[in-house]
Order: C-alpha cells, then sequence, then structure tokens
C-alpha cells in the first residue's frame, strides 16, 4: 500500500501525515464547528489504520510498543495538521482567487486544533 500525495509535498514526519490524512476525513465543503468529532476516526479505526501501515512500512508484524508510539505520535500532529491548515488559508485570504470563505475555515481549523489539544491534556 503506498500514499501519494503530491499535491502539498513537504519533508514532514510520518505521523504529521497520518494526523492530517484522519483530520481530512471532514473535507471542505458545508461543514462546521460540530463536523470535525463527528468525522474524525475513532482509537480503534486509528489502530486498525497503523496496524495495517505498519505492516506494510515495517515488514512485519508491529509490536505494541510500535503501535503505541505511533498513536501517541499521530495524536499529537493532529492539532498540528490543524495549525498547518489554518495558517495556510489565512495566507489564500490574501493570495487566493477562489471564492472560498478562508477566515471562517481558518476558524474552524484553529478552534479544532484548540479543542483537541484540551482533549490530550485531559481538561
Amino acid at each position: 500500500m503506498n500514499i501519494i500525495d503530491y499535491e502539498y509535498l513537504a519533508p514532514n514526519p510520518a505521523a504529521f501525515d497520518i494526523a492530517n490524512h484522519f483530520n481530512e476525513f471532514v473535507g471542505t465543503d458545508d461543514f462546521g464547528p460540530d463536523d470535525y468529532p463527528k468525522y474524525l476516526p475513532d482509537d480503534s479505526f486509528i489502530r486498525w489504520w497503523l496496524i495495517e501501515y505498519l505492516r506494510e512500512f515495517l515488514g512485519r508484524e508491529p509490536t505494541e510498543e510500535d503501535l503505541i508510539s505511533y498513536e501517541r505520535s499521530v495524536k499529537d500532529m493532529m492539532p498540528l495538521s490543524h495549525y498547518f491548515w489554518a495558517s495556510w488559508s489565512m495566507v489564500q485570504v490574501e493570495a487566493s482567487v477562489l471564492d472560498f470563505d478562508y477566515v471562517t475555515y481558518a476558524k474552524l481549523r484553529f478552534d479544532e486544533a484548540e479543542r483537541l489539544v484540551q482533549l490530550r491534556a485531559g481538561k
């Protein structure tokens, strides 16, 4: 299995790209602040996905330690992915000619990043 996305090619840690993959489940059209939690995969899906990914990446069955490490890293990167896209969106306010509400999109991404940070902190 390979995931190749050249649209926004950047040298990111694998955990960032996987976190971004999960964050993008909501899409970009017609969603509001309550939609991210509805589309975010649950822990069992994330674990299943990581098992499949790590089998290919490592060429062996992942250990429990592998899974715990990747799960932690991916969940730590999820807010960063939102911060990245919120910042990108604010640049697009001035740079893009598309008819898209980049300010609202940026706020949604900043708010979701903050929600995930609070969730990870146990608040």
